[in-house]
């Protein structure tokens, strides 16, 4: 025998390992992976009490849009009627109330706009946008006290401003946009009524009642049935109102202007200011909305006569400036952030703030100069 045939041979299991190893490799019959299953789940609730509970873990806050950490705070507010959490669409402004009956010698009561799709009742009621009014004295917690229900087509879209003086009867003007109508909604508020804002709607089958502005008159388009559902393309959003509340200012969504109301409580007339963007082209404007969502303005001082008027352009990543101290309205632009939504102004008028909502950031615009001084995240 060579030595290459005593290598083969050395090398070559026999037929006992072979067959030992064959069974080794085999997969275990199904019959008996059954019969450990019971034993299996039996052990693991036991495995589980060993792994540390939500509570115990710590884990450090996970980067958020743009690398940014998540600071979740705050807490439900619940709806007294109904003791869950309450329920609103998309909130998307805020107005507290014009008395002086709340915490720190401000307003009682904070109205949220409720924007979204809606809410259904059930299977069988209409989406319904909303007002709430929130109780800032109401105790243990602030709570929504009282709800006003918009059954499509009705609908309250951004805009919510108190009249800044009470009528004879103290009751307050409560202004609310109302979007696809071409509406302006107005309502009574009493700081002491029960309930406070009136006309109300509880739903799930009331419809709102309150008189209303047409606004359609903001444009000089002709309604269609392609668009906008046969109404006029104007789309009030936003609002402000002048200190002496006779004018009221609106942001036309559709519009693509600035709405002015004179003689709101008189008889009233319309006005708009087209609103073109920062290209200024009118071409690219009819191409491209606009957009404007928000507007607030900034009354006379000893230093600036006539009024000056900001307007958010969401999808124009800027604020338009409307100067109407002159005979002829002036009209420019600030560049700011993606989709420029809410704004803000501090105490003093001295600066704009201004959220733009697709950028996860803060414009503050310095309204003397009118330019943006800064952008914190």
């Amino acid at each position: 025998m060579t030595a290459n045939s005593k290598s083969r041979t050395a090398i070559t299991p026999d037929k006992k390992s072979l067959a030992h190893s064959t069974r080794l490799k085999r997969p275990l019959p199904v019959r008996f992976a059954w019969q450990l299953l019971p034993f299996a789940l039996c052990a693991l609730p036991l495995a589980l009490s060993f792994w540390p509970a939500s509570a115990d873990q710590t884990i450090s806050n996970q980067p958020a849009s743009e690398g940014r950490n998540i600071t979740p705070a705050g807490e439900l507010l619940l709806d007294a009627t109904t003791r869950q959490p309450a329920v609103g669409a998309l909130p998307v402004d805020f107005v507290r109330s014009p008395d002086a009956q709340g915490p720190g010698g401000g307003g009682r009561f904070l109205v949220a706009v409720n924007s979204g799709y809606g809410i259904k009742f059930n299977a069988a009621t209409k989406a319904l946008q909303s007002l709430a009014l929130i109780d800032l004295n109401h105790r243990p917690a602030p709570a929504v006290i009282q709800n006003i229900y918009f059954p499509s087509p009705q609908s309250a879209n951004v805009g919510v401003v108190f009249a800044p003086q009470p009528e004879a009867d103290g009751a307050y003007a409560l202004y609310v946009s109302g979007g696809v109508e071409n509406k302006i909604w107005q309502f009574r508020f009493r700081a002491d009524g029960q309930p406070p804002v009136t006309p109300t709607s509880a739903g799930p089958d009331t419809k709102v009642e309150a008189p209303a502005l047409d606004v359609s008159g903001f444009t000089d388009a002709k309604a269609s049935p392609r668009y906008n559902s046969n109404n006029a393309p104007v789309y009030p959003g936003g609002l402000a109102i002048s200190d002496d509340g006779a004018t009221l200012y609106v942001a036309n969504r559709l519009g693509d202007s600035l709405g002015i109301v004179h003689e709101l409580r008189g008889a009233w007339r319309l006005e708009h200011i087209p609103l073109k963007g920062q290209s200024g082209n009118p071409a690219v404007a009819e191409e491209r909305f606009i957009n404007p969502y928000d507007v607030v303005v900034l009354p006379p001082t000893s230093t600036r006569t006539g009024t000056k008027v900001y307007v958010s352009c969401w999808n124009d990543a800027s604020v338009a400036v409307i100067d109407l101290a002159g005979a002829q309205p002036r009209v420019s632009y600030i560049p700011v952030a993606r989709h420029p939504t809410e704004m803000l102004l501090d105490r003093t008028h001295t600066f704009l703030y201004v959220a733009n909502s697709n950028a996860d950031s803060v414009s503050v615009i310095n309204t003397t100069r009118d330019i943006e001084v800064e952008r914190p995240p």
